[in-house]
């Protein structure tokens, strides 16, 4: 095995580390006491760990392609997704949510919207019919 596949084995081995750890960070989480932000953060700095791990895996074929690189990355990939998953339910879980009070009850009952009267003025005056000859029209 040459060197470059070696340090590239063990880029590939501390990504799998990097995805171990965000694992039992989220394993340990006590919804009361952890903010949706701690967690959000977390999210975000593991959310590049897939695509540095692509990169190293193509970098790997390209040294060596065997199917014992294609099953490393399947299964990163698949607990990448997993943790991802469990991180965002974990944020849904520890946000609070601001109640909003039966909505659709308000939705069934009509609008009752009382307008100020205005007074509108009168007018008083007559409408003369006026005979016009024909020919001026």
């Amino acid at each position: 095995m040459n060197n470059d596949l070696k340090a590239l084995i063990v880029k590939r081995g501390v990504l799998k580390g990097v995805a171990t750890r965000f694992k039992n960070f989220l394993d340990s989480v006590e919804e009361e006491s952890t903010s949706s932000t701690r967690i959000e953060d977390r999210l975000k700095r593991f959310g590049t760990s897939l695509d540095r791990f692509r990169d190293i895996h193509y970098q790997i074929l390209l040294i060596e392609n065997n199917d014992i690189h294609a099953a490393e990355y399947e299964s990163f990939e698949n607990s990448y997704f997993d943790h991802v998953d469990n991180a965002k339910n974990l944020i849904k879980k520890v946000t609070p949510t601001a109640s909003v009070p039966h909505m659709q009850n308000h939705q069934n009952q009509p609008s009752k919207i009382n307008f100020p009267q205005i007074k509108l003025p009168e007018f008083n005056f007559i409408f003369r019919t006026v005979n016009i000859p024909i020919f001026l029209l």
